[in-house]
């Protein structure tokens, strides 16, 4: 089945929608409303007060979430194959994306990281983009402003906001200047909300409730209970496989290269401590983990040469997901 993706065009594409459609057929006949979130102060307002999308049509909401799931997987197809971590185009790293997202139903309730996931792609479109770049001012900036506005609308990706300059340092040698601008570029995010929010006369309880952990919004009674552990696990076998080929392969790539898949490795890092500030931990602040984790899984589904391997685990990891969504272990 994977063979099948190895290849990018309008035939692949459709036949992606088809199979996000099938994988999360599950979710979308049995949509539930979901009355319970905590988003950050801003999310707040944007998602319940001005887009009322709680009064949505479930059904729509639940589509057009797995639709944003559908384009983030897209663009780190486009991203890989743009920076030549994949050599040629191909959908393969969409595919593993959502696959990993449609055994936690808990994904398709959460705009905001919905959201700051694909603004997250756009940041390392950007980072990438500055290796062979003169002046680099804007993407400093830019990347700031960027990551500074997903910390807004969900506050734990402020780590993203390290992981920016970070990454940004590894990728190409940054003067005081360029660091002072990104620095200029988070603090003008939040300049920005907090002017908009004073006219309206919300900013001491934006000052008094962002700088908080977000509560869960448990659709799953336990989440991180056994039968998440065992998800984690199934899954885990697959990316610790991926793993040992990423890491025995980094150093046959090239500099520009190697430097790019290094900045997928503080991605992982920083998206595990995104998902440590969730308290209490939920399934859905795993999303930044497992767009991290499609990296890997895709990049050894790509290159490996005995394309068995790769098969299998891809029809483990869709099995898994079907038996988890069409068996009721609870009962």
């Amino acid at each position: 089945m994977l063979r099948i993706f190895h290849q990018s065009n309008p035939l692949t594409l459709l036949l992606l929608i088809v199979f996000t459609t099938l994988i999360n057929l599950k979710w979308i006949i049995s949509a539930e409303p979901i009355t319970d979130h905590h988003y950050s102060f801003i999310s707040n307002i944007l998602f319940n007060n001005w887009l009322q999308i709680n009064e949505w049509p479930v059904i729509l909401i639940t589509l057009l979430n797995i639709g944003f799931i559908m384009i983030t997987g897209i663009l780190i197809s486009f991203l890989l194959q743009q920076f030549k971590i994949i050599t040629k185009a191909s959908l393969i790293p969409a595919v593993v994306f959502i696959t990993l997202c449609s055994l936690f139903p808990d994904f398709i309730y959460g705009a905001p990281e919905l959201l700051c996931g694909i603004l997250l792609v756009f940041i390392l479109f950007k980072i990438f983009g500055v290796y062979n770049k003169t002046k680099s001012d804007m993407t400093y900036f830019d990347v700031g402003i960027l990551s500074g506005f997903m910390s807004l609308l969900y506050f734990p990706a402020i780590v993203f906001c390290l992981f920016g300059i970070l990454s940004l340092f590894r990728i190409r040698s940054t003067s005081f200047r360029e660091f002072f601008i990104y620095c200029v570029g988070v603090v003008l995010s939040y300049f920005l909300a907090a002017t908009l929010l004073f006219w309206f006369d919300l900013l001491p309880q934006f000052a008094e409730s962002q700088f908080g952990f977000p509560e869960s919004f448990n659709r799953m009674e336990n989440s991180f209970g056994v039968i998440t552990i065992v998800k984690l696990s199934i899954i885990g076998i697959v990316f610790i496989t991926s793993l040992v080929f990423f890491s025995n392969k980094f150093s046959t790539n090239l500099i520009q290269v190697r430097k790019y898949l290094s900045a997928f490795v503080y991605l992982l890092i920083f998206s595990t401590a995104c998902m440590a500030l969730n308290i209490p931990l939920h399934d859905g602040a795993l999303y930044f983990v497992f767009i991290a984790a499609s990296v890997f899984v895709s990049y050894y589904s790509y290159h490996f040469k005995n394309r068995l391997a790769p098969e299998l685990m891809f029809l483990g990891l869709v099995g898994t997901t079907l038996i988890f969504q069409y068996i009721n272990f609870a009962a």
